[in-house]
């Protein structure tokens, strides 16, 4: 579940869809040791983090020998080297080795997908939902008051995850994570309202209205308000291309939850008494 309250990461406008497009550019660890053994380096919006997945997941760091080769068979090797049987040409991102009459290198390697789905979520940039309401500054009891938040902070989200590609010795693949809102949910501390887009002002444009009437004035809260929240759900699901490069194809993942807060006073409607004079 995510809820940021604190501080919110810059975003992208867009009209119809906020779209974050994050290029993980993946490479070799130089000179790997023991301790980063099926790990690579990825790189989210200009910060590189390593990446190490599950034994038998992530394809080696082939090895092979210096020394000359008798034809074209042979396989990768350890750290070591020197003059044998297989080929001269081994090494390599995965593996593997290619003699002198083949002339075919390995093939690319194919990373586990896993990473690349919690890099895409990671980067994700969700807007956290500003609290409007009507009647402005404060309501009364019994009084319907229109809340809604801005619809752009109901759109959807979508964010990309990439890694590989020429030169890099990896197969190119894409994880492309897409979040939609469903609904937003009102705490508005007395009770809990849940609407099915982002409200609007009473009268005003197309939409749902979202609408409430207190029951009890603020006055014995904290502060004489209410501190309410609009939360807007989100359903995610993510897809990864192409297939055959490809560890996992995709799924729907848990709800992603964004929450804003207000403070809203609800006042008592005072009546005069009439004397008779």
């Amino acid at each position: 579940m995510l809820t940021p309250h604190g501080q919110p990461r810059p975003r992208r406008r867009l009209p119809a869809a906020i779209l974050v497009t994050v290029l993980v550019a993946i490479g070799l660890v130089a000179a790997p040791s023991p301790a980063l053994a099926g790990c690579i380096t990825i790189t989210v919006n200009g910060q590189p983090q390593v990446v190490c997945a599950a034994d038998g997941e992530t394809p080696g760091n082939g090895g092979g020998g210096n020394g000359p080769g008798n034809g074209p068979g042979g396989g990768g090797g350890g750290n070591g080297g020197g003059p044998g049987n297989g080929p001269a040409n081994c090494g390599g991102v995965g593996g593997g080795c290619f003699g002198d009459g083949d002339n075919v290198p390995p093939p690319p390697a194919i990373v586990p997908t896993g990473p690349l789905v919690d890099a895409a979520l990671d980067a994700a940039q969700f807007l956290i939902p500003v609290i409007h309401y009507a009647p402005e500054d404060e309501t009364y009891v019994r009084l319907k008051t229109a809340f809604w938040i801005d619809q752009e902070q109901f759109e959807v989200v979508v964010s990309q995850a990439s890694v590989g590609g020429p030169g890099t010795g990896i197969a190119p693949q894409t994880v492309t994570a897409t979040a939609t809102p469903k609904l937003v949910l009102w705490n508005l501390v007395e009770d809990e309202v849940q609407c099915p887009g982002p409200g609007k002002v009473k009268g005003v444009g197309p939409g749902v209205e979202c609408e409430y009437s207190y029951k009890q004035g603020s006055a014995n809260q904290p502060g004489g308000t209410y501190t309410i929240s609009a939360t807007v759900v989100y359903e995610v699901a993510w897809v990864c291309a192409p297939a055959p490069n490809c560890t996992d194809l995709g799924d729907d993942l848990a709800d992603v939850e964004v929450t804003g807060e207000a403070e809203l006073t609800v006042d008592e409607i005072q009546s005069e008494a009439s004397n008779g004079d």
